[in-house]
């Protein structure tokens, strides 16, 4: 597969403005950035979209698409998976959940629309209950349906802080009982906060959580078969898909490759695609050398893709040489200067910080030329 415009970076935009930023890596200056393309995350809901997925204007079948990061993925077990690189990875490419993110041309923001439940959820008077109604025909990668009692399963494991203490708390702090419910795995599999009734699922909260639809985009909501197939252990390293993708080679840190999922059904997901037969991602690859492919005219930069941030050395170069392949946009996270005032006590000399940092140059390199 020739991408129709080579694509040196992709937006960095956040999976949900609650997700963390940053991924595993030793470089500092590294946030694992998200694979989903186009403007920040916004507001925006279309509650009645419907598979399939509205086709995309010249996308072509076939091929290998090649991405690189200087970043490593901390875990891609689905309940843990919390960074940006990581959740994103999974969200769009892998796993489903009960709402997702696509982008929307009119807005140029991300907008919510539901994923394997057939709406963004049904609330009660006082958002202290939500419903979700579960989606027909959809399968694991081995062909297995996914039932609600597996999302219910799911949800337990997004409570078990010791078992998966990366991950995200959202149902720690909101969903019922969330305070002593320990997860299946470090306490019991009953808990009476999540009711599954047919292919209804009922999520009981422990006080107000109007944002219910927005958690349920991440990955930790999203079904898992329970017993020895889901070990946490062996889980983190092929985690069953649901989505167009499935895992096929997998090194912590270091490369993931994904290829078709067979048992994927576009008619039954109204966001994704499955244009290309193949991922092949590395990681904790020096930035230099992936702004070297990246800013190729031909051979891997027609076929290879980062969502890093370019070195700044080099930002001037893809802008003159390779304007069509740059693509530009806001970051998640924010980056700053932090002066150890402990130390600097000098008034005069905190007042010369404050007027010598470049707010707007760090500003644009920052967010809207986050590449």
């Amino acid at each position: 597969m020739r991408l129709k415009k080579p694509i040196i970076a992709v937006s960095t935009v956040g999976l949900l403005a609650l997700a963390a930023c940053g991924g595993s890596s030793d470089n500092p200056g590294t946030t694992g950035n998200t694979f989903q393309t186009g403007g920040a995350a916004g507001q925006g809901q279309d509650a009645n979209r419907q598979p399939p997925a509205p086709e995309i204007s010249g996308a072509q079948q076939g091929g290998t698409v090649k991405v690189n990061s200087v970043a490593g993925l901390n875990t891609m077990d689905p309940t843990e998976a919390y960074f940006i690189n990581t959740a994103s990875i999974l969200s769009g490419l892998v796993t489903r959940s009960l709402t997702q993110y696509v982008y929307d041309d009119k807005s140029q923001q991300m907008i919510l629309i539901p994923d394997l439940a057939t709406d963004l959820g049904t609330p009660n008077d006082d958002y202290t209950e939500w419903t979700y109604t579960l989606r027909d025909g959809i399968k694991y990668e081995n062909g297995q349906p996914v039932t609600a009692d597996d999302i219910a399963f799911g949800i337990k494991r997004s409570f078990d802080r010791a078992t998966f203490p990366e991950g995200a708390a959202y149902s720690n702090d909101y969903f019922l009982d969330g305070d002593k419910y320990e997860g299946p795995y470090t306490g019991t599999d009953k808990y009476d906060g999540v009711v599954v009734d047919g292919n209804k699922i009922t999520i009981k909260m422990s006080k107000p959580f109007p944002d219910m639809p927005y958690w349920g985009a991440f990955p930790a909501m999203g079904p898992i078969p329970e017993g020895k197939a889901s070990d946490p252990a062996k889980y983190a390293l092929h985690p069953w898909s649901t989505g167009p993708y499935m895992f096929k080679d997998y090194t912590p840190e270091k490369s993931l490759t994904l290829v078709k999922n067979p048992n994927w059904d576009p008619n039954t997901d109204p966001g994704r695609h499955q244009y290309v037969d193949e991922w092949d991602m590395q990681f904790d690859v020096p930035s230099a050398k992936i702004d070297q492919i990246s800013l190729q005219d031909q051979g891997d930069g027609q076929t290879t893709l980062t969502f890093d941030n370019i070195l700044a050395s080099d930002f001037i170069k893809a802008k003159q040489d390779a304007s069509d392949r740059l693509v530009l946009g806001s970051s998640p996270c924010s980056f700053y200067w932090a002066p150890d005032y402990r130390k600097i006590t000098d008034i005069n000399v905190r007042k010369a910080l404050a007027y010598a940092y470049p707010y707007q140059d760090a500003w644009a390199a920052g967010a809207r030329s986050s590449v």
